[in-house]
């Protein structure tokens, strides 16, 4: 069997002459045990990032390189040979290699290892759903995985199904967990082990990072609107000195990870980003960042700016960016722009999840930053299974009223009142997902008996049908490209076209980058 010897900050390693000489180059494939270190936070480079280490007696020292199959992202990746997939695993690693987050066979092990741990209660029986709910996500981070294990084993209500040997399922989690963000509160007491992976709220010492910094927040909006960020360098302005700065600081703190885009262009080219590690922690820190109290909420009237959910998705789609959605088209007319699609977790996003992803940006454009909560998904970008979805977005009235007065709400439920949208794209389960706001359906019990929700279908051409019986429901989003109007970065425009369930057209106009 022998061991393994994990090393942690292995960067301050580095000046340890012994410790390296005398102990890591004496390992060979005779060696009893593995070794392995944790250095530089992550960072992808050839070289490990500098810190105040080696002191100035071993400043003289050889740099060490980092070779590429010596390298270890979040996703296993190809090793670029064989030497390193030999020495950790005697050749067992297979093609895929080595990576920091679960893959689902070891994901399965987890689960099981954790019920065995259990000592001497009833074992949970999961139910199938639940596994598959919360493997997509936690994308694999051992850490958030085990941590709703035992949120959800010490909750009462899941307590009496372990006890009465019923499955526990995807509904018992989203209820006991998410509906009453009982699972942010615990992440927020920073008293579980994960915890320290996500950002800190809130600090009675300023020297200590939280999300308190208005630039450690910005690194945060950043990555929820856009899912990543190109190495920001330390140039320029002094604006620019602090937001690269405040990157730093979180990439240490261990809040964000860094990971190599390959895919940046046609070449190949290695282009160094930062994601979130999961897409919890990209619902965390949505959560976070929106105020759970009405009394903490940015003074605004919803209602007053936008009268209906239809006026204020018009107004959202009128700010899309060509750019940001060069994917979506037939054949890729318009490019390109695969770096746009690494998100949380490190996982390469499909091209679908860039109409949430834009829309996103958009709105944060016309509301308050801390006015939109992204919503929990439990099933991967890439499948459409009614059975694990939630909303994709809700955005609040926030109708600031006093006790007793008309439409005011108590302080749990009063993000709940406000406009919903269900998005999908060219049509897929539509019926699906107008089934799940009527009565019976999923979000039937969670929002209000007088909501106002819109189900939106992203096109690129119209529908062979209409769908008369869900006038008002259902809006077509048609997006077309505009040959011949090429912008200043060479892009055409697109022309978008806001089309009613019965066929009517309602709005059209064309987007434009600067815009």
């Amino acid at each position: 069997m022998g061991y393994w010897l994990l090393i942690d900050e292995g960067q301050l390693t580095y000046f340890d002459e012994a410790f390296w000489n005398d102990y890591l180059k004496t390992i060979d494939h005779n060696f009893p045990g593995y070794v392995v270190l944790f250095s530089s936070y992550g960072s992808p480079g050839d070289n490990p990032l500098t810190t105040l280490y080696p002191p100035p007696p071993f400043s003289h020292m050889t740099p060490i390189h980092v070779s590429e199959e010596q390298r270890i992202s979040l996703q296993p990746r190809p090793w670029a040979g064989d030497t390193a997939r030999n020495n950790l695993h005697h050749g067992t690693a297979g093609d895929e290699g080595l990576g920091l987050l679960l893959t689902h066979d070891e994901y399965k092990d987890v689960v099981k290892g954790w019920n065995i741990g259990r000592n001497h209660t009833p074992p949970v029986i999961f139910g199938q759903n639940l596994l598959e709910g919360i493997y997509s996500f936690t994308q694999g981070h051992v850490g958030v995985v085990t941590l709703i294990f035992q949120a959800l084993a010490n909750h009462w209500s899941i307590r009496r199904k372990i006890n009465l040997r019923e499955p526990v399922m995807l509904e018992d989690l989203q209820e006991t967990l998410f509906k009453t963000l009982a699972f942010h509160e615990m992440l927020l007491s920073g008293l579980a082990p994960a915890a320290r992976t996500f950002p800190t709220v809130t600090s009675r010492d300023e020297r200590i990072p939280s999300l308190q910094n208005p630039w450690i927040a910005e690194v945060f909006w950043f990555l929820i609107r856009h899912k990543r960020i190109r190495e920001w360098v330390d140039v320029g302005d002094a604006k620019d000195q602090v937001k690269a700065k405040a990157l730093e600081v979180c990439f240490r703190a261990g809040w964000v990870h860094a990971d190599l885009d390959t895919l940046h262009n046609a070449d190949s080219d290695m282009r160094k980003v930062y994601i979130l590690p999961s897409r919890c922690h990209e619902w965390y820190i949505s959560c976070a960042l929106v105020p759970l109290r009405r009394s903490d909420f940015a003074q605004y009237n919803l209602k007053s700016m936008y009268p209906t959910s239809f006026s204020f998705l018009a107004a959202v789609i009128k700010r899309f960016k060509p750019s940001q959605l060069r994917p979506l088209m037939p054949g890729k007319i318009l490019g390109t722009g695969t770096d746009s699609l690494l998100g949380p977790g490190s996982k390469r996003r499909p091209p679908e999840a860039l109409y949430r992803d834009e829309w996103y940006r958009s709105a944060l454009h016309l509301l308050p930053k801390n006015s939109i909560r992204i919503m929990p998904e439990f099933l991967p970008d890439d499948r459409e299974d009614c059975s694990r979805g939630w909303v994709d977005f809700h955005v609040p009235f926030c109708m600031v009223k006093g006790e007793g007065e008309a439409g005011a709400v108590d302080d749990g439920a009063w993000w709940r009142v406000g406009y919903t949208y269900e998005f999908l794209v060219e049509g897929r389960e539509l019926d699906d997902h107008i089934g799940r706001f009527l009565p019976g359906g999923r979000y039937a019990s969670w929002l209000p008996k007088d909501a106002e929700w819109l189900v939106i279908d992203f096109r690129t051409s119209e529908p062979r049908t209409w769908r008369a019986e869900y006038d008002g429901r259902l809006i077509y989003v048609i997006l077309e490209a505009v040959v011949g109007s090429e912008q200043g970065d060479g892009s055409p425009a697109m022309r978008v076209r806001i089309v009613s369930a019965i066929g009517k057209e309602l709005q059209c106009w064309v987007l434009m980058e600067a815009i």
